[in-house]
């Protein structure tokens, strides 16, 4: 359990086979470290336990009695310096916010979404904002999407202080569980926000590295890059990666991302100055690229690699930074279902290497189909990702002067 002055929390996880029982060893385990289900509870679970899901969570409710519950199923979850991949697992994460914050849960369907207007209305988004958290399901047509534009939208640095992820624990249409207290959807999203006096701060690592030069596209239509720098795409690629060093150019063997520079107007480009997205096509008759997201011509555009020494140094540094603050309370993260102990060079994952960094803080989270967190000053769907949440309770105003 971790406690500042006023907020608690107590995460957990289990990786028993019987949903039951693992609800019941969660709960245990919470109610000896906090008392109780607190003001917000999240639960994430592994594909294993979607059959017996919904009487597990109902089960959940009933021994924490937590103001908000939010959950989803997925691949696999992540807990204190533990992820539990390719096996049973359920992660469990209670809050009490000491009354520093309330919590606003939403759910929106796949077809019926608010108006301009009716946006922060509707995902519990009020003045004194701190953090939303939204699950979506991936087999819905633009549901993390739609969600990322409609944040977008009302700007205000609200963008930045959301994340979030798409359930992955089915591989078809129907079966993944969106829950939020006793309301379940297998469509559209469900999350929470909070407002009050919590410091949120939001990391996103795209664990990967630009290559080459920054570029500008010259020729383009919706996801086809056909030219950059008045060249064939395809032919500029190959003249970078020709370029490269040996151990470099094995790297971009293994695939060759393309970062989307997200302010046109800096005169120099670094890690996360992109949102990174996959090339997914080539076409060898016109010698264009194909890329999973809208480009448009004169948009600046850099090469980017990833592999399990980028992902760790960048998540790292990202966490640098954290080293001059206290402790988070508590910890919450979506991460993809790619980045998996294996990937990385000191097999740890993202798990391991958050507690080490925030001092075992409690923690939960789950591998996602897409992750969702800010890139700038924008919102959107990641891969290969891992978005965190740290919250803290707002530092002390300062007394007026007499």
């Amino acid at each position: 359990m971790r406690t500042s002055a006023t907020i608690k929390a107590a995460s957990v996880t289990s990786s028993h086979f019987d949903t039951r029982t693992a609800i019941h060893d969660c709960c245990d385990s919470i109610e000896s470290g906090l008392g109780g289900g607190g003001d917000l509870c999240l639960c994430f679970f592994s594909f294993h336990h979607i059959g017996a899901a919904r009487a597990g969570l109902e089960l959940l409710r009933q021994r924490l009695h937590p103001g908000t519950m939010l959950a989803c199923s997925a691949r696999g979850v992540l807990g204190d310096a533990n992820e539990l991949e390719h096996r049973c697992g359920i992660s469990v994460l209670c809050m009490k916010l000491g009354g520093l914050a309330t919590c606003t849960p939403f759910a929106l369907d796949a077809y019926n979404h608010p108006g301009p207007g009716m946006i922060a209305s509707a995902l519990g988004i009020g003045t004194e904002h701190a953090l939303s958290l939204i699950l979506a399901d991936p087999f819905t047509t633009s549901a993390g999407a739609s969600a990322c534009s409609m944040i977008n939208a009302l700007g205000d640095g609200i963008p930045s202080r959301v994340i979030g992820g798409l359930a992955s624990g089915a591989s078809r249409p129907g079966i993944n569980l969106l829950v939020i207290d006793d309301h379940v959807q297998q469509t559209g999203l469900v999350g929470v926000s909070l407002n009050g006096k919590l410091e949120v701060d939001v990391l996103v690592s795209q664990g990967c590295r630009p290559i080459g030069s920054p570029l500008v596209v010259t020729g383009a239509r919706s996801g086809r890059i056909e030219q950059i720098s008045g060249r064939p795409a395809l032919a500029v690629a190959r003249e970078m990666i020709d370029q490269l060093q040996p151990s470099e150019r094995s790297i971009a063997a293994q695939g060759l991302l393309l970062g989307l520079a997200v302010n046109e107007y800096k005169e120099r480009f670094g890690r996360g100055d992109f949102l990174v997205r996959n090339l997914i096509g080539i076409d060898q008759a016109s010698g264009s690229l194909l890329i999973n997201d809208q480009v448009g011509v004169g948009q600046t555009i850099q090469f980017h690699v990833r592999d399990g020494v980028s992902a760790a140094e960048d998540l790292d540094l990202l966490l640098d930074g954290q080293q001059f603050q206290p402790p988070p309370a508590a910890v919450i993260a979506a991460s993809c279902t790619g980045r998996q102990a294996g990937m990385f060079h000191d097999d740890l994952g993202d798990s391991a290497r958050l507690a080490r960094r925030l001092d075992h803080a409690p923690l939960t989270g789950f591998h996602a189909n897409g992750e969702i967190g800010p890139i700038g000053t924008h919102l959107a769907i990641h891969g290969q990702s891992v978005c965190c949440a740290l919250l803290r309770e707002s530092p002390a105003e300062p007394p007026l002067d007499a």
